[in-house]
């Protein structure tokens, strides 16, 4: 039985069921006197069994179909999360409505966490359901019609909280960027300030520079400069910004420069980025979040998580170290500085031991001023 009752409204005079006997309960909304049952607050009269109760709009909130809702989760049954969303009924919440969950890859909800979603589904005769969605205020405007308008804000989105936000990869960077200066700021002052220009085997050096610059330099660059003893503030700007950690007054130069390719570089850079964010948060992250860390055994974390991240964690390092950094970052800077020295991750031992023999890689070696 289902009615709209509104106040003092007699329900009943029966307090037993007929068919079995049995003591009616009464629920919310509802009062039992002496001359029957009667109803305290107005909305829909439920009957089932022995049981009634009213489900009543006040204090209440009345789910509808496409509203966003902040719930609480209060029990997990099987599949499902039983989430308290303030109506007079507690809402459904299937684990694959997550974004990313599969069989396999569930998600980690606890009994007491905040759950924000839309409502799906409201009906009489079943709880409402609902599903899980970021909050995103674009996702309503850009749907599956406009699928690049929302890339692009996944792009610019991890680029940002990348470049911006305090995360442990930006920490990572500028740690990278500090010990980059600090290491170009020694040799600056060592090769110009703490080396006696007379104990270095200059000749060799200068002989040996211009073989390596005939050797590895393509016909479109130019002679070095004119070495000069004392070095300028142009000298000291543009060595903090060439690919190169061992200072000299002058490096092979390029006669020609392209914007095309330092462009080109640039989103290289931000390819790389883009690639290694959806790595981590499609694979990685979600391979370690759906771990008890108090439950779980070590050898459980191992199969279940470290194993399988090896592999993204790999093609993460070659695409962001090797290629973005190594090649792209540090190609765009050569590019545009008319640096003429591409070979910034090549190394060739037998090469290296003849360099040792003329002292070339002496400032390399000595940690200390001599």
């Amino acid at each position: 039985m289902t009615r709209i009752v509104l106040p003092g409204d007699f329900i009943t005079d029966n307090f037993l069921v007929v068919s079995t006997q049995a003591p009616r309960l009464v629920g919310y909304g509802l009062q039992k006197r002496e001359d029957g049952i009667y109803a305290v607050n107005a909305g829909i009269l439920h009957e089932h069994d022995n049981k009634l109760w009213l489900n009543t709009s006040m204090k209440r909130y009345i789910p509808h179909s496409g509203d966003r809702v902040l719930g609480t989760v209060t029990a997990k049954v099987g599949d499902i999360f039983r989430v308290d969303i303030g109506g007079p009924d507690l809402a459904l919440l299937n684990y694959t409505s997550f974004e990313g969950a599969t069989k396999r890859n569930r998600p980690n909800v606890k009994v007491g966490d905040l759950i924000y979603g839309q409502i799906i589904l409201t009906s009489k005769h079943f709880e409402p359901e609902e599903f899980v969605e970021r909050p995103s205020l674009l996702e309503k405007h850009f749907n599956a019609e406009n699928g690049q308008y929302l890339e692009l804000y996944n792009f610019f989105l991890a680029v940002f909280i990348l470049a911006a936000m305090g995360t442990w990869l930006y920490d990572f960077y500028i740690y990278g960027k500090y010990t980059r200066i600090a290491m170009k700021v020694h040799s600056f002052v060592r090769e110009n300030f703490c080396i006696n220009p007379t104990k270095m085997p200059s000749k060799t050096t200068e002989q040996n520079c211009a073989n390596v610059k005939n050797s590895d330099a393509s016909d479109d660059v130019a002679d070095p400069q004119t070495s000069t003893n004392t070095p300028s503030l142009t000298h000291f700007v543009y060595f903090m910004f060439c690919p190169a950690l061992l200072y000299r007054h002058s490096y092979p130069m390029s006669q020609t420069r392209s914007w095309r390719k330092v462009f080109n570089h640039f989103i290289h850079c931000l390819a790389s980025i883009y690639a290694v964010n959806i790595s981590f948060t499609q694979v990685v992250i979600p391979l370690f979040s759906r771990i008890q860390y108090g439950e779980d055994g070590l050898y459980l974390v191992l199969l279940t998580a470290i194993f399988p991240s090896i592999i993204p964690g790999s093609v993460c390092l070659f695409i962001g170290i090797f290629y973005g950094l190594l090649h792209s970052w540090l190609s765009m800077f050569a590019e545009a500085m008319y640096f003429a020295d591409r070979h910034f991750y090549s190394v060739n031992f037998p090469e290296l031991v003849e360099l040792k023999k003329h002292g070339l890689l002496l400032p390399f070696l000595e940690l200390g001023c001599s």
